[in-house]
Parts: C-alpha cells; sequence; structure tokens
C-alpha cells in the first residue's frame, strides 16, 4: 500500500512522475516553419537535439484532429457477487439436468 500512498500524495502536489517531453511547446511550431521553408527533417532534428522518429512523431500529433484523439467508452460493470452466485447456480442446476 506504500506506492499507491505515494504516487496518490506525488499527484496531489502536481507531480505525475514519466519521462518529459522531448520538444516543449514552441519547438514543433518552429520545426514546422522549417520544414515549409524545404530544410531536412535530418538536420531540424539535429538542430534540436531529438530523433528523426521522435520529430516526425511530435509533427504527426500536431497534424492529428483533437477528435482522434478521444477516449474509448468505459466497459461494462461487472455483477455483483450476488448476480454472480446466481448465474453460477444456475449454470450448474442446467448441467445436472441435462448430464442425467
Amino acid at each position: 500500500m506504500r506506492t499507491p500512498d505515494g504516487l496518490a500524495t506525488a499527484h496531489a502536489h502536481g507531480r505525475t512522475g514519466g519521462r518529459p517531453p522531448a520538444l516543449d511547446a514552441a519547438k514543433p511550431a518552429a520545426a514546422r516553419a522549417r520544414q515549409e521553408r524545404g530544410e531536412s527533417i535530418t538536420a531540424i532534428a539535429k538542430h534540436l537535439g531529438v530523433g528523426r522518429f521522435t520529430l516526425y512523431r511530435v509533427l504527426e500529433e500536431q497534424d492529428r484532429p483533437a477528435a482522434a484523439t478521444t477516449k474509448q467508452p468505459a466497459p461494462a460493470p461487472m455483477p455483483s457477487k450476488a448476480e454472480d452466485e446466481a448465474c453460477d447456480a444456475a449454470t450448474y442446476a442446467a448441467r445436472m439436468t441435462s448430464a442425467a
């Protein structure tokens, strides 16, 4: 229980953990402008100090519409213990009557 408590405390203080982003908010726009001027992705990535794939991914995320990042609907709730036991009893009874 120590780990969840520590994560909850850190989250309450605004610390979420994980690796920091490779590019801050201003760099993708600058990279896009350089790309539109005809500069290669390799040269832009080298100038910014990131890998080519990172730059491709960040630029692709900018191009993706916001609707494409919507969350999936929540799964159906699990049955209660009483409903689960009733289903198990009915299944057991049906198997016993068909086996006889």
